[in-house]
């Protein structure tokens, strides 16, 4: 399950991500840690945050329901690297350890805190 909603936001953001990290165990909504692609990582702050937000949204009024919607976000800073194993021998982000190893996110997305879009 967690593989075909991580797939959906990621195609339907346009290049703005590489990788999500699909959150919401036990809560009401799912949230995403969003890794940036290279170009969006170059883009100025408010211009990003614009972007994320509008494709975000977009995104969120087509979702299937609430099993598929991403209804807030945040993003990681820099790629995930194979400490921790967060990056798996294939090359793919694990899922598991980069909820694991991002808890301090994860409880600050859900806090509505700094740097979350909420849509």
């Amino acid at each position: 399950m967690v593989g075909a909603v991580r797939a959906s936001p990621i195609n339907a953001m346009g290049g703005l991500i590489g990788d999500a990290v699909i959150v919401g165990e036990n809560k009401s909504e799912l949230g995403a840690l969003m890794i940036l692609s290279t170009a969006a990582a170059l883009m100025e702050a408010d211009e990003l945050k614009a972007a994320l937000t509008e494709t975000l949204s977009s995104f969120a009024k087509i979702a299937a329901g609430s099993a598929s919607r991403v209804c807030r976000a945040m993003t990681m800073i820099g790629w995930p690297s194979q400490d921790r194993g967060r990056i798996t021998e294939k090359g793919t982000h694990n899922q598991r350890a980069m909820r694991a190893n991002n808890s301090d996110l994860i409880v600050r997305l859900y806090s509505r805190g700094n740097g979350v879009i909420d849509v």
